[in-house]
């Protein structure tokens, strides 16, 4: 048996929306999909499976039926496919009655379902997300529904609003492999038991690295697991020092330096990189003094925090809860001065909000480009007029390996162990979620508009 599991297509995105070459990158990411189809014409396997997010957001009828023709084209091939946080069934969502072909099976429902593939003896586990967040714990208690056979668990999630999961639960369920879902870094879990695939092609700059899919193999009874790299791009990072001595040719050719260093084969899609060079190296004098006003926007928001502080110290913060409206009496001056505080930070946090060109998301708190008409993170209309505060990026978490080997009874329960200690998958959860690009979101209604009009949203 020979399998391919990969995850977080999303069908539908936009990688850096605005940049010359964002409409490259959204043909790219369909371009890489189809190339994995047609890989396997070419050299059959046995099971595709895909742990959700195929698309980026709810699929139009027209994309549905592209993906089902490219199905087909492999009709030797058995695909398992879920709907994960991007996609999830919604109401309307045009999964509620596709039907798809003979060689697709899509886990429909919201509860773990078990398929079982006759000619392999060969058992499926999966579920689709109904909602963009799921809090609960859905796979800790899966297992298999017997011992007999081989049992794979299609899984998506991995942090505390999507399905946390324990890699202590999963190295001790009895699944022979899980193919997981949501993290865009390819991570492996559990040696040859447990892995997410990764994102097929970066979705946005944070998603650095190489990008591809899992193959893996039954081998002696027992499965065996490789990453196979196949995107046609991947971001990196370039560390620039800019100063005020810093001119606009000098700045272009130290990044086409850092390029070339990097692979010449990048040359060509930069290229577009240099018409918008110069306006970028114009902004940069200006970017270093926007840096300076925002360091000393964030020293004077420091200032007025410790006075805040101070004052807490002197009233109690649980007094102030209690007593916030009542202005008069013996703490009146350190009412005044929380208030007065409060306000000051406001303005700074709008101040270096403008000069970075950011803001937040006042339903789920993901920093997004001031222009942005969608948050990339739940896709909820970002409202013009709302002031933004202004969080720091977290740093992405560098891909880990957890590894489980059986060597006897006594050092599998040891491996369990272990893992418990490490908690759950990592925090690089679904990067196009919190990312500084802009991804393309579609509401239900405008999925229901594409049917009627035959135009994308």
């Amino acid at each position: 048996m020979r399998f391919i599991h990969l995850a977080d297509v999303h069908l539908g995105a936009v990688p850096d929306r605005g940049c010359p070459w964002s409409k490259e990158r959204e043909e790219e990411i369909w371009s890489t999909f189809r190339r994995v189809i047609a890989g396997i014409r070419e050299d059959p396997v046995d099971l595709l499976f895909i742990s959700g997010d195929l698309f980026h957001r709810q699929p139009l009828m027209r994309e549905l039926k592209e993906v089902n023709y490219l199905f087909s084209t492999i009709p030797d091939t058995r695909v398992y496919l879920m709907a994960g946080n991007h996609d999830f069934i919604s109401r309307d969502s045009f999964y509620n009655t596709f039907e798809w072909n003979s060689n697709v099976i899509f886990f429909r429902s919201r509860e773990l379902t078990c398929v079982k593939d006759p000619r392999l003896d060969v058992y499926v586990y999966g579920l689709s997300y109904y909602d963009r967040e799921i809090k609960d714990g859905l796979y800790d208690q899966a297992a298999p529904v017997q011992k007999e056979g081989i049992h794979i668990l299609l899984a998506h999630g991995g942090d505390e609003k999507h399905i946390p999961l324990s890699a202590a639960a999963l190295a001790a369920s009895g699944f022979d492999y899980v193919a997981l879902g949501h993290i865009h870094k390819p991570q492996i879990l559990i040696r040859d038991q447990a892995a997410f695939s990764g994102a097929l092609e970066p979705i946005d700059r944070n998603d650095t690295g190489e990008h591809g899919y899992m193959e893996g193999r039954l081998i002696n009874g027992r499965i065996r697991t490789e990453f196979v790299p196949f995107a046609c791009r991947s971001y990196q990072q370039l560390v620039m020092t800019l100063h005020e001595e810093t001119t606009q040719i000098s700045l272009e050719e130290a990044i086409k330096s850092q390029i070339f260093r990097r692979g010449g084969r990048n040359m060509a899609f930069f290229d577009e990189l240099g018409k918008v060079i110069s306006d970028k190296s114009k902004e940069a004098a200006n970017r270093v003094k926007d840096i300076t006003g925002v360091l000393q926007l964030k020293s004077k928001l420091s200032a007025e925090k410790d006075k805040i502080n101070k004052a807490y110290i002197t009233l109690g913060k649980a007094y102030y809860d209690r007593h916030e409206g009542e202005l008069e009496g013996k703490f009146a001056d350190e009412f005044h001065t929380i208030q007065a505080g409060l306000v000051k930070i406001a303005s700074l946090e709008d101040e270096i909000a403008e000069l970075e060109g950011t803001r937040v998301c006042a339903e789920c708190g993901a920093k997004v480009e001031k222009n942005a008409a969608f948050c990339s993170r739940c896709g909820a209309p970002m409202d013009s007029t709302t002031s933004a505060d202004v969080h720091e990026p977290e740093e992405p978490e560098e891909m880990q390996e957890t590894i489980f080997e059986e060597k006897d009874e006594a050092a599998a329960d040891k491996a369990v162990d272990n893992a418990e200690t490490e908690g759950t998958a990592g925090p690089d959860a679904d990067s196009a979620d919190a990312s500084d690009s802009v991804s393309e979101n579609t509401t239900d209604t405008a999925a229901q508009n594409e049917n009627n009009s035959g135009e994308q949203a």
